[in-house]
Formats: structure tokens, sequence, C-alpha cells
């Protein structure tokens, strides 16, 4: 698929941003160092893999995370196509792996991703 894929980190559900913020939510750039995409189409939809390197989620209040087998974190990605809002409206249209549409607003119902 021949898709180019801007990032993003948000931030702003994140009482104590501890100096960390959101970055890239308007689009039209690559806010992730040494980030790698690939999207294959398959029969159901489409495969979606990404490569993020942690230091992306650290800086000088937040140490670099190291993850060991077996820890477990909330963890969420969205695609959003923002530049084809639904005609007529303001509403873009997103895409997200878990939850529902308070995911931006509610890390609660984001999945649980495992380290194995």
């Amino acid at each position: 698929m021949g898709c180019a894929w801007d990032t993003g980190i948000d931030r702003s559900m994140v009482k104590d941003k501890k100096m960390f913020w959101s970055q890239g939510m308007d689009g039209g750039e690559s806010v992730l160092e040494g980030y790698q995409a690939a999207a294959k189409e398959t029969a159901l939809g489409f495969t979606f893999e990404a490569k993020i390197p942690w230091k992306n989620f650290s800086n000088s209040s937040i140490p670099l995370y190291a993850p060991a087998v077996g820890d477990r974190i909330s963890f969420n990605v969205v695609v959003t196509d923002i530049d084809y809002p639904c005609p007529g409206t303001e509403y873009v249209p997103q895409i997200a792996w878990t939850g529902d549409g308070s995911l931006m607003h509610d890390p609660s119902v984001w999945g649980i991703l495992e380290f194995r």
C-alpha cells in the first residue's frame, strides 16, 4: 500500500504530563524518531505493523522504558484520515485497535499490550 503515515503523540488525557506534550496532532508531520511502518491489504481489511523506539516516550522527567517479558501496559493505535473529512461535517474518520468514541479522552477503554 503506497500510504504516507504521519505520526503524532496525544497526551491530552494525561494529567501529569511531566514536560511531555502532545505532538503532531494536526497531521503533515512525523514526530517519532526511528519510526517504521508497513501495511498490507488482506481479505478482511489490512494488517498494520509499526516499530516505534521507546526513546520517543521518554524525556528528562520520564525514564526510558525497557519492557520485560510479562509486562502489561495500556495501549492503543488510532489511524486518522485527516485529509478526508466526511462531506458536510467536521467529522474526521478514525479507526482504532480498541475502544469506542471515548478513547481520545478515556484511556480505560484502551487495550492491554503484553510483552512476550
